[in-house]
């Protein structure tokens, strides 16, 4: 008996004769693993360095697999090419030089010299994200990162990411992180 595979989103793409271009943001978690990656690399005098470098690439690809597997299958792709890729990975830049002020679609689309419509096809087919879901994404990493530093409060990061509603802020870092923003400060405090 035939056994079929499961038509997951990766599946799908490596059996197309289309060209893809794909990208993955690196997670806290996979950032992690590629340190633990690099420290073992140059501890030579571990007998077990072999073994860990390979479990942790293992962990690695499979937290990259993960994430692709979360994408979902757009309705129509765009065809891309290497003018639409450049295109699109300067509309990511517009979007991150200009948190927590994320420029209206057709600013983006003018700058980048593409229609709104393939913008955001070509943005969703490349980044699996809408640019909105993107620029949230990055926006609460950031949020992250400055509660991180220890250097500002709660309303001080909601504010500077230019939430009005420090409870519009606390709902966005619960959903993207499951806790609010003053559990997590309180949880890295304590480390």
């Amino acid at each position: 008996m035939e056994q079929t595979l499961p038509l997951t989103y990766l599946y799908k793409k490596i059996q197309t004769d289309k060209p893809f271009y794909l990208f993955e943001s690196m997670t806290p978690r996979m950032l992690e693993l590629i340190h633990r990656i690099h420290e073992w690399q140059n501890d030579a005098d571990n007998p077990l360095q072999e073994l860990q470098m390979q479990e942790s690439s293992i962990a690695l690809l499979s937290l990259f697999l993960e994430q692709m597997e979360q994408r979902t299958f757009p309705k129509q792709e765009a065809s891309l090419n290497s003018q639409d890729v450049e295109r699109i990975f300067q509309t990511r830049r517009l979007l991150l030089e200009a948190l927590p002020q994320i420029p209206p679609l057709a600013e983006l689309a003018s700058k980048t010299a593409m229609s709104i419509s393939k913008l955001q096809k070509c943005f969703q087919q490349i980044f699996g994200k809408s640019i909105a879901q993107y620029a949230l994404t990055e926006k609460m990493n950031l949020a992250r990162k400055l509660l991180d530093t220890k250097k500002y409060t709660v309303s001080e990061v909601g504010y500077r990411l230019g939430y009005a509603s420090l409870s519009h802020f606390t709902q966005a870092f619960k959903k993207a992180f499951g806790q609010n923003p003053k559990e997590y400060r309180q949880d890295h405090l304590s480390h």
